[in-house]
């Protein structure tokens, strides 16, 4: 925390935001590698089948597909959630000091 908040930052809400959103987002890549592995087998077999009764491959009928893309596509969104909540943790502990009065900006002059 104190390479992220600076000295003595307190942990915020907008951290355990972050680390909610990256538990969730890594949560839903492991699930999204079983959706993705169930995918692809039922594909060979749908593949397997046209090959041995000589019929054209029919797409679609899969729920293991757009599982997998829901998965990735939420997974993705909560990990630049938990950056957004972790830059808005670090620069908000950044201007308050350790008492949790704002501190002014920089001036360009020091």
């Amino acid at each position: 925390m104190d390479k992220i908040g600076g000295v003595g930052a307190a942990v915020s809400g907008f951290l355990l935001g972050s680390w909610l959103c990256f538990g969730a987002a890594i949560s839903l890549n492991i699930v999204s590698y079983f959706t993705g592995g169930e995918d692809v087998q039922r594909e060979i077999k749908k593949i397997d089948n046209c090959l041995l009764t000589s019929s054209a491959y029919k797409s679609g009928g899969n729920p293991f597909r757009g599982a997998t893309q829901a998965l990735n596509i939420a997974a993705l969104v909560l990990y630049l959630s938990g950056v957004l909540l972790l830059t808005t943790h670090a620069y908000t502990s950044t201007r308050a000091d350790p008492n949790g009065n704002s501190t002014a900006a920089p001036s360009p002059d020091t």
